[in-house]
This record gives C-alpha cells, structure tokens and sequence, in this order.
C-alpha cells in the first residue's frame, strides 16, 4: 500500500508558496529539507542551513523529525528546539530560520468544507459594526442632550465630526497591520471593536460618576483606573487578535503590560504636575438629579447645631492660642 506525504513551503501570510510531494511503500520515506540543491525541498532563507532538517515518513503517516546540526534550530510543536533527534511531529507547522513549511499526510483531519459565499460571516460583521456605531451614536447624542446646549445641532455636529475621523483613522491603521500580516482587510471587525470601545469608555465613565454621585464617593478615581485598564487591554487583546498570528497568551501577556505601564505612567505625571500647581483647583464631579442621590443627609436643624458647636469650639481653641502666643501689637505711623 502506498503512502503519501506532502511538503508546503508557507509564504509570509501563510499561503502555499511551493508543494513537494512524496509518495512511498514498505520502506520508510526520507525527507532533506535546506539551501543545498541536493536536499529534497529547497529553500531560499539566508538562516537556513544547507541540511536543515530530515523529516522521516513512516508507512502509518507518523513523521519525526531530525536536525543534522543547524545553528539557528527548529521550531517543533510551538517550542524552540535545537539539536532535534527523532522528535515526533504532533503540529503539522514547522520553522527553520523564517520560513515556515507545513507537513501533511494522509492521516490530516482537514476542516469542514466552506461554502462558496461568506455572506454569512459578512452579514454577521456588518450586523456588529452597524449596532456598535449606531450605540456610539445614541450615547454622544445622549451625553450632548443632557448637556442641555443652546443650539443642539451644531453641539451634536461638533461631537460627531472629531468622532468619526478619530474612529476612521483608528480602524484603517488596524485594518492595514491585518493587511500586512494577514492578507486581509477586516474593516468591519475592528470597526466594530472600535465603535464598542468608545460607547463602554463613554457609558462606563458615565455610569461611574453617577454612582460616585449617588453614594457620595469623594475619589471616584480609585474605581475608573481599573475599568479603565480592563477596557483598554480588552481592546488591544482583540484587535492584535485580529491582526496578528500571535498565540494569544502571549497577545494578553503583552497588551496587559503595555497598558498597565501607560496608565501608570500618565497618572505619575498628573499627579506631579498637579502637586506643582499651586493654582491646582479639586475637581468636582458632574452635578446629578437630587432622585440620584442614595447617601443618608444631615436634618437642617442638626447640621445648624452641629455648625454652632464648630464654632464655639473654633473659638475656644483661638482664645487658648492667643493665651499662648498673644497677637503683637500694632504700632501707628
């Protein structure tokens, strides 16, 4: 019986650059794989040996894999491996230098056939992208209302202008880094992980004020840094998800660092040139609708006897220090 192994050398955005095939019985197959033109696949990457490596094709499609002593190594089944003897092939991708091949054999489980249009997928993004601008449009609509402008049209126009380019500029730099490394656009995706992005940053800090108003928490800070590091790492990890072949252990890795270094690094800087500003005024937050407001208050009358007491004993303490330091006297002209 025979058997058959195919050898695909992978382009940059994974497409099949060349396919070698090898078709055996009985003995075992011998695959040399390098720069030299007497090795069975060639290939033409400067951090390739001249015999990088031999894939060894068993009759019961099992394939291992033999590194004759290349200085850059393997990757073999998602790891860095070198000096490689023998190491059965789980993982049909492997690199040598920067390419990549793709061993195939007749035991492959292949992926369920597609259909000729992807309307389906298509609808499904426009339908994303189409709800999440259209909630970033209500919620900047809303915010602007509640602002309760003179002229409300031209307060909407001047949100919605700066808006929209901000978010056209955004997905056509994510949807060109997918061009690069994928081979495709994705305009739709990101235009939907941008527009879901700004409407939660926007609810988000919105709903946060109205609870720090209706609980009457003085340092509402404390809780919109973290929301703010979730949203942002959510963010990236999607559209790195999107727009790379990174593993996405290493996306979450790298986008959590990324953005918990930025936002300690702006507040250091707003809290130093805060402490410098003598004129530096606290910030107030947004003023609620008093139905809002959920904290116990203080009865008039307590608050008034309360504001007595304060200042008899403000005035207790003053005598008692001018007793101590007593005020010098002031001498006319």
């Amino acid at each position: 019986m025979e058997s058959l192994t195919v050898v695909e050398v992978l382009g940059a955005h994974g497409e099949v650059v060349s396919r070698h095939r090898f078709v055996y019985s009985g003995a075992d197959c011998r695959v040399s794989i390098g720069r030299a033109i007497s090795c069975d696949v060639i290939v033409d990457d400067p951090r390739v040996a001249a015999e990088h490596l031999v894939l060894h094709c068993r009759a019961d499609g099992s394939v291992t894999v033999t590194d004759p002593g290349s200085i850059n190594g393997l990757t073999l089944n998602g790891r860095r491996v070198r000096g490689a003897r023998e190491v059965r092939l789980i993982e049909p991708n492997v690199g040598l230098g920067r390419t990549r091949i793709r061993v195939r054999t007749l035991g492959e489980t292949l992926a369920p056939e597609q259909p000729e249009s992807a309307a389906g997928g298509q609808r499904r993004n426009l339908f994303l992208a189409g709800v999440a601008v259209a909630a970033l449009a209500a919620f900047t609509s809303f915010e602007t209302w509640v602002e309760a402008p003179v002229n409300i049209t031209d307060a909407l126009a001047s949100e919605i202008m700066p808006l929209i380019m901000v978010v056209g500029i955004w997905t056509s730099l994510w949807a060109m880094l997918t061009r690069l490394n994928r081979s495709v656009w994705c305009w739709l995706p990101h235009l939907a992980i941008a527009g879901a992005a700004l409407t939660g940053l926007g609810a988000g800090n919105w709903l946060l004020d109205v609870l720090a108003f209706a609980a009457q928490i003085r340092n509402p800070q404390t809780f919109k840094l973290p929301g703010l590091f979730l949203l942002v790492a959510g963010i990236l990890f999607m559209h790195l998800r999107l727009a790379t072949r990174i593993r996405p252990r290493r996306i979450a890795i790298a986008t959590a660092a990324l953005t918990g270094c930025v936002i300690a690094l702006v507040t250091w800087i707003h809290h130093l040139s805060s402490e410098r500003d003598v004129n530096m005024v606290a910030e107030l937050g947004p003023i609620m609708p008093p139905a809002l407001y959920l904290a116990r208050g203080t009865p008039l009358s307590d608050f008034s006897s309360r504001l007595g007491a304060l200042r008899g004993e403000a005035d207790e303490r003053r005598a008692s220090a001018l007793k101590r330091d007593p005020e010098p006297e002031e001498y006319g002209d």
